[in-house]
């Protein structure tokens, strides 16, 4: 729990069937989660959410259009989308996201946003996040599913699908941004898609992990204690390769 003492719910993950725990950290590999102990079909997951709509962006982004609010629709954004590349100098984010929410674990406005505050994140993107039932329904059963896994309290309600779509599309080494989660919580990794590569490591730069993982494996990391004692990323690697992040974010704001 937050402030270093440990709770029943920290040892969770450690419970789930094939868990792996990463050293001696708050870290967990579980290998076809989605398949064994969900008992879902992670092809079809993946398949659905490559047919979300993609949003329009013009080649030379003249006009620079605006993402239009609208919280029953989910839409892929490009990682050329200003949103995503203007306050990092011009430079492509090398994959494409969808933002979703639950907004039934707190209180507060029916078209609140839950607002997860990581580097480069900017006003202009916030209408793209849509809500939990704006998903495929295959995206809908899997978050209920781990939720269902989750004590009252600590389930998640916040989620980021981000699609690698080539082989040079990744995500390099770093921790998360933990200034909106919820004190002490996890964040919980599906892996979709083609196998690629992840890895953690210490703060030092000394790999501690790196296997290439299939659809279906979930990472369970705690915020405070693993995320922070470690660094994680996806290495360049097969074409077009997925992932789901949950978290529980606390940050709610109105629009």
């Amino acid at each position: 729990g937050a402030g270093g003492v440990r709770t029943e719910f920290d040892d969770i993950p450690a419970t789930w069937p094939g868990a792996k725990q990463l050293n001696d950290l708050d870290a967990f590999i579980i290998p076809d989660f989605v398949q064994t102990e969900l008992g879902l079909n992670v092809d079809q997951i993946w398949q659905d959410l490559l047919e979300l709509p993609r949003v329009h962006v013009p080649k030379d982004q003249s006009g620079y259009p605006p993402i239009e609010r609208n919280l029953g629709e989910a839409r892929i954004v490009p990682g050329y989308h200003h949103a995503l590349a203007q306050f990092r100098k011009g430079l492509v984010l090398p994959r494409h996201k969808v933002w979703f929410q639950d907004l039934s674990t707190s209180d507060g406005n029916d078209d609140d946003f839950l607002h997860y505050s990581y580097t480069g994140w900017q006003y202009m993107i916030a209408p793209a996040q849509c809500n939990i039932s704006a998903m495929p329904e295959t995206t809908h059963a899997l978050f209920n599913g781990i939720n269902e896994r989750m004590p009252a309290g600590e389930k998640f309600n916040h989620g980021i699908f981000t699609l690698y779509a080539d082989k040079e599309d990744f995500i390099d080494h770093h921790s998360d941004k933990i200034s909106s989660f919820e004190n002490g919580s996890w964040f919980l990794v599906i892996k979709l898609g083609n196998s690629r590569n992840f890895q953690f490591k210490d703060k030092s730069g000394k790999v501690l992990f790196d296997e290439e993982l299939s659809a279906g494996t979930a990472i369970v990391v705690k915020s405070d204690t693993a995320n922070v004692q470690t660094t994680h990323g996806v290495l360049r690697g097969a074409r077009e390769r997925g992932s789901i992040v949950l978290r529980q974010i606390k940050a709610r704001k109105t629009w």
